[in-house]
């Protein structure tokens, strides 16, 4: 889970493309859809895992 959390901290700082679709998912999507969510999780998500 500690690479994972470090991967989507990166993603993170990188912004660009994936920070454009991250942002147009969570736009676009109703908040209930699955598709409005990263695959990979959040960082809350993935930390409530561990």
């Amino acid at each position: 889970m500690t690479t994972r959390l470090a991967e989507i901290e990166l993603e993170r700082s990188r912004g660009g493309t994936s920070g454009a679709a991250r942002q147009f998912s969570a736009t676009y999507f109703e908040p209930e859809a699955r598709a409005s969510r990263p695959v990979g999780g959040t960082l809350e998500t993935v930390a409530a895992v561990t």
